[in-house]
């Protein structure tokens, strides 16, 4: 019988954290093999970027706002190009200034073409239905 350790000195999969001891060889490669497809093609935030003006968002983006210089917009990609892929943003300055969420094209989030964020520390986390929403959770 195969046996799940805890992360130690023994092999660590990258997202699960778990060790795969005492498996058989082709057992421990399928796997691997299905950890390796969850982490590239999953929806989770991947790429940290800080920004202090308008911006673009990518897929895959977790999105550190500072608007202490000024209130600006965030911009997320079509939802139909984006299917599943899931955008954070984050106001992390606190100020009193306007962080805005707009949709490109005719997309929305959450029913709207944009969001305001006025809250300090708050985060937004949206993920695209592939066709013209995204939607918050």
């Amino acid at each position: 019988m195969s046996t799940l350790y805890p992360a130690g000195d023994y092999p660590v999969t990258p997202n699960l954290g778990l060790a795969l001891w005492d498996f058989s060889e082709t057992v421990a490669e399928n796997f691997l093999i299905i950890d390796a497809a969850i982490s590239s093609s999953s929806g989770f935030p991947k790429n940290i970027v800080s920004v202090s003006s308008n911006y673009s968002a990518n897929p895959g983006d977790f999105v550190e706002c500072d608007t202490s210089l000024g209130g600006f917009t965030v911009t997320l990609p079509l939802s139909a190009s984006n299917a599943k892929a899931t955008i954070v943003v984050k106001k992390i300055s606190t100020d009193t200034h306007t962080l805005t969420i707009a949709c490109s094209g005719s997309d929305t989030l959450d029913g709207n073409a944009t969001s305001p964020v006025n809250i300090p520390q708050t985060a937004v986390e949206s993920t695209a239905d592939g066709i013209t929403s995204w939607r918050i959770y």
